[in-house]
């Protein structure tokens, strides 16, 4: 069983961050300059040195350059969801392998970018690391029973979260929107990208999920988390279990908060099918989870056209493959380069 939770989250924190004036929001606002490299090479030189900093720039291909410049932390108001704008706020902050130092410190580099803080509201940034330990702390645990569940060691999973995780924290508002179409959406149907997500609601109902060809409601209860299979489980899993479709409806009474806590492997990790027995055949082709995670967060700055599905990698001799499918096979230059870089 889990551990009961040692922190329980004061939830008015994220409300009190949200109802700040616009500008102090915009402080914070995740954007294409607050890029982990650009960072790291304007401050990282103090901490690393700058020979050995340029090997961890230079080590990384041109690709995935492109990608960190791409992938940031912070406020916004602006995501996509499946082509369509979210009518919501979020806030976003990654892992940092050493909470101790600064998030710019070249120990806590991370090709996500470097994590943004309001410059008032003090309280905002060690309250929420605090529930990140912990949901972390939750989500190994649950690793550990799906392992289990699939009939493997407890610890079977853990080599793809090491050495370090790139799991993230997003805080959620779906204010009242009156000028919101009728048919809108405060996230529009998707499913999550990485292994699970271990989400907490509040009193304001809105989730919910796709089964059965029905759209059920997932109620708020207190105390309880909601979690998420991801597309990355049901890739290792062999489609034992599946990526749940949810959405959430806008509000339109009272404002909604959500925390969602998505966690996803390591950069270096290359998700493919876990096979029970001679008789099962892989569903899936191996996936690089950070080209899969690039390619799916380009589609959450604009309407890009279809995001990247992990039905692009099926195995189905019957169909061709994707046309996208051999530029988002693994790319083990980027993998070992990435893992490189954490170490």
């Amino acid at each position: 069983m889990l551990a009961p939770l040692r922190f329980v989250v004061d939830s008015g924190v994220a409300a009190r961050f949200f109802a700040l004036p616009m500008p102090d929001k915009l402080s914070c606002k995740r954007s294409v300059d607050n890029s982990m490299v650009s960072t790291c090479m304007d401050r990282g030189r103090r901490h690393l040195g700058l020979s050995a900093l340029r090997q961890v720039h230079e080590g990384i291909c041109f690709e995935q350059q492109q990608a960190i410049t791409q992938t940031t932390q912070g406020y916004f108001n602006d995501e996509y969801t499946k082509n369509k704008l979210d009518l919501k706020e979020g806030f976003d902050f990654r892992h940092t392998p050493n909470p101790g130092l600064p998030d710019d410190h070249s120990d806590n580099y991370d090709p996500q970018g470097v994590n943004r803080w309001p410059e008032v509201q003090h309280e905002f940034r060690e309250t929420n690391q605090r529930y990140f330990r912990e949901m972390s702390r939750v989500a190994f645990r649950l690793l550990e029973v799906f392992a289990m569940g699939l009939g493997l060691p407890h610890n079977a999973l853990h080599h793809l979260f090491q050495p370090s995780h790139t799991s993230f924290l997003r805080l959620n508002c779906y204010p009242v929107r009156q000028d919101a179409p009728p048919d809108g959406l405060g996230i529009s149907p998707h499913k999550d990208a990485g292994f699970l997500t271990v989400l907490v609601q509040d009193t304001v109902p809105g989730l919910q999920v796709l089964h059965g060809g029905q759209w059920h409601l997932v109620p708020p209860v207190p105390g309880a988390l909601t979690i998420n299979v991801g597309d990355m489980a049901q890739v290792f899993t062999n489609d034992r279990f599946y990526a749940s479709n949810h959405r959430v409806l806008q509000s339109e009474l009272s404002p909604r908060y959500s925390r969602a806590f998505f966690f996803n492997p390591s950069h270096g990790a290359n998700i493919e099918p876990s096979i029970s027995n001679d008789r099962e055949t892989p569903h899936y082709h191996p996936i690089n989870w950070w080209e899969f995670r690039r390619k799916r967060f380009e589609g959450d700055y604009a309407n890009v056209g279809e995001e990247v599905q992990i039905d692009w990698y099926r195995i189905n001799e019957a169909q061709p493959l994707h046309p996208h499918l051999a530029q988002a096979l693994p790319c083990h230059t980027c993998s070992s380069a990435a893992a490189d870089a954490q170490q």
